[in-house]
């Protein structure tokens, strides 16, 4: 039996303003991305709440390069090789306590920005392509359950719960995307699947 290892995931963003020149008819200008924000990653009450923590969550977030692999399933495949290396991206790592002290818990999340939201939904189609090749994998390795969907007036995301080769429950992981912003949240968590659904929903309303 193989069980899910701990992976660390992420998220970015991007916007801008077209600009007026001189007088007469006014002139588009092309919308540059914004740059990613720490106020775009979950916050401490997001998870807090979907986990129902008494105790204090941890939360650290800061720029990084990438190099953290998209999902334990998708091998060496990272998110500075899906985004590409131009694009800045911000990491979060979240661990508390489910309840009041019972089980540990810990959600990765990686995001990041694209220069537009063509480049953002292409980045999105591909991390769910190679992710959902680990819902069909060989008799008692870990695995991710059926695709379940959330969506927001700009954004939308896929998230899947995850169970360890014996069939115990042990997480999910969702995928989002909103404008020019593409993301992933990983959750490793006993119980509930449903906590990366609202993990997932938290970290949509989070990313524009």
């Amino acid at each position: 039996m193989i069980s899910r290892p701990t992976t660390v995931l992420a998220a970015v963003a991007a916007t801008a303003l077209a600009g007026v020149l001189g007088a007469g008819p006014a002139l588009a200008q092309a919308a540059a991305p914004s740059p990613v924000r720490a106020g775009d990653v979950l916050h401490r009450a997001d998870v807090a709440d979907a986990f129902h923590a008494a105790q204090p969550v941890s939360r650290h977030v800061g720029t990084g390069d990438g190099r953290q692999a998209l999902s334990a399933c998708t091998g060496e495949t990272r998110m500075r090789d899906v985004v590409g290396r131009h694009d800045r991206i911000l990491h979060g790592l979240f661990t508390g306590q489910i309840g009041d002290g019972g089980a540990p818990f810990d959600v990765s999340e990686q995001i990041a920005g694209r220069a537009s939201a063509a480049k953002a939904t292409a980045s999105y189609r591909t991390i769910v392509r190679q992710v959902r090749a680990c819902q069909d994998v060989p008799e008692g390795h870990w695995y991710f359950g059926r695709v379940h969907r959330v969506s927001t007036d700009t954004g939308r995301a896929l998230w899947m719960p995850t169970f360890n080769g014996d069939g115990t429950r042990s997480g999910g992981y969702a995928v989002l995307v909103d404008g020019a912003h593409v993301g992933v949240v990983d959750v490793n968590a006993t119980g509930s699947p449903r906590r990366a659904g609202r993990l997932a929903a938290s970290a949509l309303n989070r990313l524009h």
